[in-house]
């Protein structure tokens, strides 16, 4: 029974695909997704847009580190030097942000590799169309992740020393 339906979805999208008409078949994970070639149309914009993003952060560290501007600089008076300091502190913090993104970007091109791209980390569900457009390396819904978030907010409001308590 099994084999036969995965034949028959196999048909399915080469049909699909043949006919450039868009399906909906049963995922196995609960749901629906689409087959065909819409899907092979925006997954691939999706793809692109990732390795633009990540050739984009990779030629900005490098323009970044070519340009010296991450060491503090010591020649001048002391403003200069706490300027140079300054300038080389908020390079770093901005490289660091893009060394996390690049990290993201990394992961979703690995799911795309696998198959697993868009799809929730923590549900396992589809996440929408136009989340992944606006943020193609996103790893949960936005159900999901505001679950989440209000998770650690409860955990950072739980965890803090009440004043009350100590008198």
């Amino acid at each position: 029974m099994r084999l036969q339906r995965a034949y028959l979805i196999g048909i399915l999208k080469f049909l699909s695909r043949s006919l450039n008409y868009c399906l909906l078949l049963p995922d196995i994970r609960g749901g629906y997704r689409t087959h065909g070639r819409l899907q092979e149309i925006r997954d691939q914009a999706l793809l692109r847009t990732l390795v633009e993003k990540r050739d984009e952060i990779v030629a900005k560290a490098r323009q970044t580190l070519g340009e010296g501007s991450l060491s503090g600089g010591t020649e001048g008076d002391e403003a200069d030097q706490a300027s140079h300091a300054s300038q080389a502190a908020l390079a770093w913090r901005l490289l660091d942000k893009d060394r996390k993104l690049l990290k993201e970007i990394e992961h979703a091109l690995a799911k795309f590799e696998t198959g697993e791209f868009g799809y929730c980390e923590g549900t396992g569900k589809p996440i929408d169309k136009r989340r992944l457009e606006i943020r193609p390396w996103t790893r949960y819904s936005v159900d999901y992740k505001s679950e989440l978030e209000r998770q650690k907010k409860q955990r950072r409001s739980g965890s803090g020393t009440k004043i009350d308590t100590l008198f």
